[in-house]
């Protein structure tokens, strides 16, 4: 029972963390240069042949925060990303017509027509026109034979229509921004910059539901022995106060899960974390315990640390979520912020505490991770402090390890949460009081 109810709380912050990374600045990647930018040209010299070409499903393409859905996978070649013209002239906001959007059977060319002026692309070739004036790229769009479809370099049109591209490697994703909307998100993560020091007290609810779907049987919790797909979903509902001043977190939560309704209790101060489980005894005498040195201890550094860089995005991080996110005025001041910006470190850590919580992981293990979805959303006021946060994701885990008998096994799982935080008593005047046995414990 105790390992129950250590692997449900672990779970159940698992969702609180998943809301904290929701604020703005707590979910910058590392974005590089390298962004996918096309294909080796086809035909003539150095042409490029199937065995070049790669199927990139992994690959996620973000325009102006929304990320996109195609009906045919993208491509890679020579580590460049590609997609069929059409669906990527449209998403980007070429209107969807034969005026618009010209293909030429005769030359093997496509023309696009759009804000920001006529591309001219020519299968194999390397030299995009725009506008009527040549212009160099190092790659060339390229017809898949596999579903005849047309693809061109996403970099090289996104650029001619003078949008912003950058690649993240960590979560393989690219972001295309508008520069004009790319500019307004970043003025707002500046002033965001500017305040966030002054977040130092605040209170929170939050009401969210975690799921994973494992496909495997190796799975130690109870009554998931010998099942194969076992589903695990669980109903949270969080209240947090937090005061920076003082050094001083606490969390009251309900967690529903496999018929069972376990409700905890958390403070983290000075360095340590204290939790209290229903039933005195369970988890020591007394019922509050110090697991600083449990795994528990792992979800409270990431914990903190979400609550202290939430609100103080700047330099190279701002940049970056400002390729992700949209930012539009709210009514009554302060502004609505919403996309997708995946801190591929921060998914990896939480995946691993969640394979850790079923006994999935270990020596040898070889863990991967691919994000599917990480959307967020939040509202700020007009002194920048927080009204609400909101995130939706799913991600896929896979792991491989080697047993006693050194054969290596297979074990897949999918995580979803959703989380909706609401803020209150934002730099009020409260007191979190420390209950006398966790002081006690404090003192030793």
């Amino acid at each position: 029972m105790k390992k129950m109810l250590k692997k449900t709380l672990k779970l159940s912050i698992i969702a609180l963390l998943a809301c904290l990374a929701a604020l703005p600045g707590a979910a910058a990647a590392t974005a590089g240069a390298g962004a996918g930018a096309g294909a080796a040209s086809q035909g003539g010299a150095g042409a490029v042949t199937l065995k070049d070409v790669k199927e990139a499903k992994e690959v996620r393409i973000v325009i102006d925060g929304v990320p996109g859905a195609y009906s045919d996978t993208a491509l890679r070649i020579n580590d460049r990303i590609l997609l069929p013209f059409r669906e990527i002239l449209t998403k980007l906001g070429v209107r969807n017509d034969d005026e618009h959007i010209i293909w030429n059977g005769a030359e093997r060319s496509v023309t696009a027509k759009t804000d920001a002026g006529e591309i001219k692309l020519l299968i194999g070739d390397k030299t995009i026109m725009k506008d009527g004036r040549p212009i160099a790229f190092d790659v060339a769009p390229y017809i898949y034979p596999i579903n005849s479809r047309t693809y061109v370099p996403v970099r090289a049109v996104a650029e001619l229509m003078d949008k912003l591209v950058e690649w993240d490697g960590d979560s393989s994703t690219v972001y295309v921004r508008d520069k004009a909307n790319y500019e307004q998100a970043l003025g707002v993560l500046a002033a965001q910059r500017g305040a966030g020091g002054q977040l130092k007290r605040f209170r929170a609810k939050a009401a969210g539901s975690v799921s994973l779907v494992v496909s495997s049987d190796d799975v130690d919790i109870p009554g998931a022995q010998g099942q194969d797909g076992l589903t695990i979903r669980q109903a949270v509902n969080t209240e947090v106060e937090a005061d920076a001043e003082r050094d001083i977190f606490h969390m009251t939560q309900s967690t529903s899960v496999l018929g069972l309704t376990v409700k905890t209790e958390i403070y983290i101060t000075k360095g340590r974390m204290f939790m209290k489980a229903p039933g005195a005894g369970l988890l020591s005498k007394g019922g509050w315990s110090d697991v600083t040195g449990d795994a528990l201890a792992d979800m409270s550094g990431i914990l903190k640390n979400a609550l202290s860089a939430g609100y103080s995005p700047g330099g190279a991080d701002a940049e970056r979520l400002a390729l992700g996110f949209s930012v539009s005025p709210r009514a009554g001041g302060g502004y609505s912020i919403a996309g997708e910006f995946v801190n591929k470190s921060e998914v990896d850590a939480m995946a691993n505490i969640l394979l850790k919580s079923l006994n999935m992981s270990g020596d040898g293990a070889d863990m991967g991770v691919r994000i599917n979805r990480y959307s967020m959303e939040s509202e700020i006021g007009k002194d920048y402090m927080p009204i609400s946060a909101k995130t939706d994701a799913s991600f896929d885990m896979s792991l491989t390890r080697k047993g006693a008998d050194g054969k290596s096994a297979a074990i897949g799982a999918r995580a979803g949460y959703t989380l909706d935080m609401s803020y209150s008593d934002v730099n009020a005047s409260f007191i979190i009081a420390l209950p006398a046995e966790v002081a006690a414990l404090l003192a030793k």
